[in-house]
């Protein structure tokens, strides 16, 4: 009699656990995003006469601000406040994406198509090296988008530039990474010219 009410019992308490318990698969929410979605169109740009010398380039892995060393994507605040996208990632380490993106533009606009980048070591056949350091890349709400970094390429003397691109608001973290794209674009037209 006592095993039956055990046994009762046990099956009482499986009954109410399984209640109470969901085995349903929980969906997937979160969005992963890559940089160089959108490539500006071959031969788009005009080379200067510096860029119809060169034959291959090396764009080196860029030194990036610490709050782009994660996969969570960042931006401000209107008020300036740093946050990070609570479902939407970067496919891929933002280190690896930035030159690669940069790199794809450069070919695209120069024409240039002897091109490699970071991770790849870069060729001993005297490639032109792209050296560069992001200084800020990021979204700003209703405000837009901002690029600003330093590069040198060979041995010339290091160079400056700074571009925005104006967002009415990015409630869309599309239109966000679409306009850091487009920054990296202007960066590149920026570099050939």
């Amino acid at each position: 009699m006592l095993g039956v009410m055990r046994y009762f019992l046990l099956a009482g308490v499986l009954v109410f656990l399984s209640g109470c318990l969901n085995l349903d698969p929980v969906p997937e929410t979160t969005r992963y995003f890559m940089l160089d979605q959108n490539l500006a169109a071959a031969g788009s740009g005009e080379a200067n006469v510096r860029w119809q010398e060169v034959e291959a380039i090396h764009v080196g892995r860029p030194v990036i601000p610490e709050y782009l060393n994660t996969p969570r994507i960042f931006y401000r605040t209107s008020t300036g406040e740093p946050r990070y996208t609570q479902r939407e990632r970067w496919a891929e380490a933002m280190v690896d994406s930035l030159p690669r993106t940069l790199a794809r533009h450069l070919s695209n606009l120069s024409g240039i198509n002897d091109i490699s980048y970071y991770p790849a070591p870069a060729a001993e056949s005297g490639a032109t090296r792209i050296q560069w350091e992001i200084i800020q890349f990021e979204g700003i709400e209703n405000r837009g988008a901002i690029i600003d970094l330093q590069f040198r390429i060979g041995d010339q003397p290091r160079q400056r530039i700074r571009h925005e691109i104006r967002l009415e608001s990015f409630d869309n973290i599309d239109t966000l990474v679409a306009a850091m794209n487009d920054l990296l674009l202007q960066a590149a037209r920026s570099m050939i010219e």
